[in-house]
Protein backbone atom coordinates (compact mmCIF):
# COMPACT_ATOMS: atom_id res chain seq x y z
CA UNK A 1 0.00 0.00 0.00
CA UNK A 2 2.72 2.16 0.72
CA UNK A 3 4.25 1.82 -2.39
CA UNK A 4 1.02 2.23 -4.39
CA UNK A 5 0.60 5.64 -2.35
CA UNK A 6 3.89 6.83 -3.59
CA UNK A 7 3.57 5.96 -6.99
CA UNK A 8 0.88 8.03 -6.79
CA UNK A 9 3.13 11.13 -6.28
CA UNK A 10 5.55 10.03 -8.64
CA UNK A 11 3.11 9.94 -12.05
CA UNK A 12 1.31 13.10 -10.18
CA UNK A 13 1.99 16.17 -12.63
CA UNK A 14 3.76 18.73 -10.53
CA UNK A 15 1.76 20.87 -8.38
CA UNK A 16 -0.69 18.11 -7.65
CA UNK A 17 -0.87 15.14 -5.48
CA UNK A 18 -0.93 13.99 -1.76
CA UNK A 19 0.41 15.97 1.42
CA UNK A 20 2.65 13.82 3.13
CA UNK A 21 0.02 13.74 6.08
CA UNK A 22 -2.75 12.85 3.43
CA UNK A 23 -0.27 9.68 2.65
CA UNK A 24 0.53 8.71 5.86
CA UNK A 25 -3.08 8.92 7.16
CA UNK A 26 -4.32 6.70 3.64
CA UNK A 27 -1.91 4.21 4.69
CA UNK A 28 -3.46 3.53 7.64
CA UNK A 29 -6.69 4.14 6.49
CA UNK A 30 -6.34 1.45 4.05
CA UNK A 31 -5.49 -0.72 6.44
CA UNK A 32 -7.89 -0.28 8.75
CA UNK A 33 -10.42 -0.18 5.72
CA UNK A 34 -9.61 -3.76 4.07
CA UNK A 35 -10.01 -5.20 7.71
CA UNK A 36 -13.45 -3.30 8.07
CA UNK A 37 -15.21 -4.33 4.72
CA UNK A 38 -13.10 -8.01 4.86
CA UNK A 39 -11.65 -7.35 1.28
CA UNK A 40 -8.88 -5.20 -0.59
CA UNK A 41 -9.79 -1.63 -0.78
CA UNK A 42 -7.61 0.49 -3.01
CA UNK A 43 -6.98 4.53 -2.77
CA UNK A 44 -9.31 5.83 -5.94
CA UNK A 45 -8.51 9.88 -6.01
CA UNK A 46 -9.00 13.45 -4.35
CA UNK A 47 -11.76 15.56 -5.18
CA UNK A 48 -10.45 19.26 -4.31
CA UNK A 49 -13.14 21.11 -2.98
CA UNK A 50 -13.42 24.70 -1.54
CA UNK A 51 -13.61 23.79 2.20
CA UNK A 52 -12.48 20.98 2.36
CA UNK A 53 -11.09 18.12 -0.20
CA UNK A 54 -12.50 14.73 -1.03
CA UNK A 55 -10.27 11.29 -0.46
CA UNK A 56 -11.61 8.68 -1.95
CA UNK A 57 -10.98 5.24 -1.88
CA UNK A 58 -12.53 2.18 -3.06
CA UNK A 59 -14.04 -0.95 -1.96
CA UNK A 60 -12.77 -4.31 -3.89
CA UNK A 61 -16.01 -6.47 -3.89
CA UNK A 62 -18.43 -8.56 -5.21
CA UNK A 63 -20.89 -7.94 -1.93
CA UNK A 64 -20.65 -4.17 -2.59
CA UNK A 65 -20.12 -4.38 -6.31
CA UNK A 66 -18.03 -1.23 -7.06
CA UNK A 67 -18.68 1.06 -4.20
CA UNK A 68 -16.71 3.90 -2.39
CA UNK A 69 -15.88 5.50 0.87
CA UNK A 70 -14.99 8.87 1.18
CA UNK A 71 -13.03 10.92 3.97
CA UNK A 72 -13.58 14.91 4.81
CA UNK A 73 -11.02 14.85 7.45
CA UNK A 74 -7.88 13.39 6.02
CA UNK A 75 -8.59 10.06 6.55
CA UNK A 76 -9.63 9.72 9.68
CA UNK A 77 -13.29 9.22 9.48
CA UNK A 78 -14.85 7.12 6.34
CA UNK A 79 -18.77 7.49 4.96
CA UNK A 80 -19.88 5.19 2.22
CA UNK A 81 -21.38 6.71 -0.90
CA UNK A 82 -24.62 5.50 -2.47
CA UNK A 83 -24.50 3.51 -5.60
CA UNK A 84 -24.99 5.28 -8.70
CA UNK A 85 -28.39 5.69 -10.79
CA UNK A 86 -29.76 6.28 -13.95
CA UNK A 87 -32.19 8.56 -12.73
CA UNK A 88 -29.54 10.58 -10.17
CA UNK A 89 -26.98 10.50 -13.18
CA UNK A 90 -29.51 12.74 -15.12
CA UNK A 91 -30.65 14.89 -12.07
CA UNK A 92 -26.46 15.54 -11.39
CA UNK A 93 -26.47 16.61 -15.59
CA UNK A 94 -27.08 20.61 -14.83
CA UNK A 95 -24.55 20.80 -12.33
CA UNK A 96 -21.39 22.76 -12.70
CA UNK A 97 -18.49 24.53 -10.39
CA UNK A 98 -16.20 23.44 -7.59
CA UNK A 99 -17.38 21.23 -5.35
CA UNK A 100 -17.55 22.99 -2.09
CA UNK A 101 -16.26 20.04 0.33
CA UNK A 102 -19.81 19.83 2.19
CA UNK A 103 -21.15 16.69 1.37
CA UNK A 104 -24.69 18.20 2.81
CA UNK A 105 -25.00 20.72 0.50
CA UNK A 106 -27.81 21.06 -1.83
CA UNK A 107 -27.43 22.34 -5.17
CA UNK A 108 -30.79 23.63 -6.29
CA UNK A 109 -32.24 24.16 -10.01
CA UNK A 110 -35.27 24.59 -12.02
CA UNK A 111 -35.66 22.26 -14.69
CA UNK A 112 -34.79 22.72 -18.37
CA UNK A 113 -37.93 23.49 -21.09
CA UNK A 114 -36.05 20.94 -22.99
CA UNK A 115 -35.74 17.97 -20.43
CA UNK A 116 -38.68 16.65 -21.11
CA UNK A 117 -37.65 12.61 -19.62
CA UNK A 118 -37.15 11.38 -16.17
CA UNK A 119 -36.25 8.25 -15.12
CA UNK A 120 -38.09 6.32 -12.50
CA UNK A 121 -35.06 3.96 -10.84
CA UNK A 122 -32.55 2.77 -13.21
CA UNK A 123 -35.23 2.28 -15.89
CA UNK A 124 -35.61 5.45 -18.75
CA UNK A 125 -39.13 6.57 -18.74
CA UNK A 126 -40.75 9.32 -20.83
CA UNK A 127 -42.47 11.59 -19.00
CA UNK A 128 -44.05 15.06 -18.98
CA UNK A 129 -42.67 17.32 -16.44
CA UNK A 130 -43.41 20.47 -15.89
CA UNK A 131 -41.31 23.49 -16.57
CA UNK A 132 -39.88 25.16 -14.03
CA UNK A 133 -39.89 22.21 -11.18
CA UNK A 134 -37.75 22.73 -8.76
CA UNK A 135 -34.67 19.67 -8.47
CA UNK A 136 -32.05 19.88 -6.14
CA UNK A 137 -28.55 16.71 -5.54
CA UNK A 138 -26.90 17.06 -2.44
CA UNK A 139 -22.96 17.25 -2.59
CA UNK A 140 -22.41 13.48 -2.02
CA UNK A 141 -25.15 12.27 -4.34
CA UNK A 142 -22.69 14.55 -7.41
CA UNK A 143 -19.61 12.97 -5.82
CA UNK A 144 -21.11 9.48 -6.62
CA UNK A 145 -22.01 10.36 -10.10
CA UNK A 146 -18.54 12.17 -10.76
CA UNK A 147 -16.72 9.13 -9.57
CA UNK A 148 -18.67 6.67 -11.84
CA UNK A 149 -18.22 8.89 -14.96
CA UNK A 150 -14.58 8.85 -14.37
CA UNK A 151 -14.85 5.05 -14.13
CA UNK A 152 -16.80 4.66 -17.20
CA UNK A 153 -14.34 7.00 -19.29
CA UNK A 154 -11.48 6.72 -18.26
CA UNK A 155 -10.74 2.90 -16.09
CA UNK A 156 -7.79 0.89 -18.37
CA UNK A 157 -5.58 -1.55 -18.11
CA UNK A 158 -2.82 -2.37 -20.35
CA UNK A 159 -2.47 -5.59 -22.46
CA UNK A 160 -1.48 -8.69 -21.04
CA UNK A 161 0.19 -6.69 -17.88
CA UNK A 162 -0.45 -9.50 -15.67
CA UNK A 163 1.92 -11.74 -18.06
CA UNK A 164 5.25 -9.13 -16.97
CA UNK A 165 3.56 -5.90 -18.12
CA UNK A 166 4.78 -4.27 -21.55
CA UNK A 167 7.92 -3.57 -22.95
CA UNK A 168 9.13 -0.03 -22.64
CA UNK A 169 8.71 0.16 -26.86
CA UNK A 170 4.93 -0.58 -26.30
CA UNK A 171 4.41 0.98 -23.04
CA UNK A 172 4.86 4.27 -25.07
CA UNK A 173 2.00 3.85 -27.38
CA UNK A 174 -1.62 4.44 -26.61
CA UNK A 175 -2.81 1.49 -28.74
CA UNK A 176 -1.23 -1.13 -25.73
CA UNK A 177 -3.81 0.04 -22.80
CA UNK A 178 -7.49 -0.98 -23.06
CA UNK A 179 -10.93 0.16 -21.31
CA UNK A 180 -11.27 -1.87 -18.55
CA UNK A 181 -15.19 -2.50 -18.41
CA UNK A 182 -17.40 -4.81 -20.26
CA UNK A 183 -18.35 -3.65 -23.70
CA UNK A 184 -20.46 -5.60 -26.41
CA UNK A 185 -17.86 -5.31 -28.88
CA UNK A 186 -14.73 -6.51 -26.94
CA UNK A 187 -12.19 -4.59 -24.97
CA UNK A 188 -11.64 -1.25 -26.59
CA UNK A 189 -7.99 1.26 -27.50
CA UNK A 190 -7.95 3.83 -25.87
CA UNK A 191 -6.26 4.92 -29.02
CA UNK A 192 -9.66 5.08 -30.86
CA UNK A 193 -11.40 7.26 -28.16
CA UNK A 194 -13.03 10.74 -29.30
CA UNK A 195 -11.89 13.35 -29.43
CA UNK A 196 -8.27 12.29 -30.58
CA UNK A 197 -6.26 13.84 -28.74
CA UNK A 198 -8.33 13.21 -25.32
CA UNK A 199 -5.49 10.93 -24.30
CA UNK A 200 -1.52 12.05 -23.65
CA UNK A 201 0.53 9.53 -23.07
CA UNK A 202 4.45 10.47 -21.56
CA UNK A 203 7.25 8.75 -20.24
CA UNK A 204 9.08 9.81 -16.58
CA UNK A 205 12.44 8.82 -17.39
CA UNK A 206 13.06 9.59 -13.44
CA UNK A 207 11.23 6.53 -12.03
CA UNK A 208 11.08 4.56 -14.80
CA UNK A 209 6.75 4.89 -15.53
CA UNK A 210 4.55 5.54 -18.10
CA UNK A 211 2.03 8.00 -17.85
CA UNK A 212 -1.33 8.37 -19.29
CA UNK A 213 -3.11 11.87 -18.83
CA UNK A 214 -6.83 12.69 -19.85
CA UNK A 215 -7.39 15.73 -20.82
CA UNK A 216 -11.76 15.82 -20.74
CA UNK A 217 -10.98 14.35 -16.35
CA UNK A 218 -8.24 16.76 -16.19
CA UNK A 219 -7.11 15.02 -12.97
CA UNK A 220 -7.15 11.72 -14.63
CA UNK A 221 -4.01 9.77 -14.48
CA UNK A 222 -2.54 5.92 -15.29
CA UNK A 223 0.95 4.56 -14.70
CA UNK A 224 2.88 1.35 -15.99
CA UNK A 225 6.73 0.23 -14.92
CA UNK A 226 7.01 -1.65 -18.29
CA UNK A 227 8.25 -5.15 -17.91
CA UNK A 228 6.86 -5.58 -14.64
CA UNK A 229 2.98 -5.82 -13.62
CA UNK A 230 3.17 -2.45 -11.62
CA UNK A 231 0.40 -0.61 -12.84
CA UNK A 232 -2.20 1.83 -10.92
CA UNK A 233 -4.73 4.35 -11.83
CA UNK A 234 -5.95 7.28 -10.09
CA UNK A 235 -8.01 10.82 -10.03
CA UNK A 236 -6.86 14.03 -8.35
CA UNK A 237 -8.45 16.98 -9.53
CA UNK A 238 -11.69 19.50 -9.41
CA UNK A 239 -14.22 17.13 -9.85
CA UNK A 240 -15.43 19.06 -13.39
CA UNK A 241 -14.86 18.20 -16.89
CA UNK A 242 -13.10 20.15 -19.30
CA UNK A 243 -15.76 21.35 -21.53
CA UNK A 244 -13.10 23.62 -23.47
CA UNK A 245 -11.40 20.32 -24.50
CA UNK A 246 -12.53 20.83 -28.27
CA UNK A 247 -10.95 24.22 -28.43
CA UNK A 248 -7.71 23.17 -27.23
CA UNK A 249 -7.58 20.68 -28.91
CA UNK A 250 -5.16 20.67 -32.94
CA UNK A 251 -8.18 20.82 -35.46
CA UNK A 252 -8.16 17.67 -38.07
Amino acid sequence: MAEELRLVNSATPLGAGLSPAEETALENALLVLTKDYKTEVTFWGKVLGVQQDYLICQIHDGTYGRRYVFSMDGGCKWNLLDEPTQALERRCRPIRGCFTGNPQFQYQYTVDPDDTQVENGDDPVTTAINVGKKMAVTEAQRLTIFIDQVVQHCRVIPRNWEMGGLTAALAARLDSYLHHLPLPEGAKSIASDIPTGVWVLKTDQINQLAVGLNLLYEGYVFYHKPNTNTFGQFYIGSGERNEDLCFMLPSA
